[in-house]
């Protein structure tokens, strides 16, 4: 069973959760709205103690941040995604977790850059792709914050997946959270 390292926005579900429950199969799968900065992980039966302490580490090592999703991009005829505005706390989050983790390269190494993405549509018609990349335009800017790191593991199927760990970020200095 794959798993994956994401930074989960559950709270905007209340913007996109409609597309995201008809057009990508991950919403039907159990994983909320996010940004996936390792899949595949470790199969699920090989996730340590130890790879979970050091997913622990890098958010331990991490604030919060604000991320603002401000744009549409395309994978193919059939993606459709939301893209970050640039966010150097982003940035380092993603290169801090694939720098604790060189044997999981995004996406199997199968793509030369990292491409930092909400999923909204997968799988379906180039049609339904462009008739929900022009119902969540109006949307945009949906701004959110990202809290911490969550495992997840399970099977591509409806209700497949569950949290295996939650990891908050660093409360920030004189924050009371």
């Amino acid at each position: 069973m794959p798993s994956a390292v994401i930074l989960s926005f559950p709270d905007i579900d209340a913007v996109i959760g409609d597309i995201r429950d008809h057009l990508d199969p991950s919403a039907s799968w159990g994983i909320p709205a996010h940004v996936s900065l390792i899949y595949p992980f470790a199969r699920a039966h090989r996730i340590t103690p130890e790879l979970l302490e050091t997913v622990r580490a890098v958010a331990a090592g991490t604030q919060p941040f604000e991320v603002r999703f401000d744009r549409t991009g395309w994978f193919g005829d059939e993606t459709v995604w939301l893209g970050p505005a640039p966010q150097p706390a982003l940035d380092d989050v993603v290169a801090r977790c694939l720098a604790a983790f060189p044997q999981y390269p995004p996406y199997g190494g199968e793509f030369d850059e990292f491409v930092a993405h909400l999923t909204l549509v997968t799988g379906h018609s180039a049609q339904e792709a462009k008739d929900a990349e022009r119902a969540v335009l109006p949307e945009l800017p949906i701004s959110t914050t990202a809290g911490g790191l969550t495992v997840v593991a399970g099977a591509p199927e409806p209700g497949g997946f569950d949290v295996v760990g939650e990891y908050p970020f660093a409360a920030r200095e004189g924050s009371s959270t």
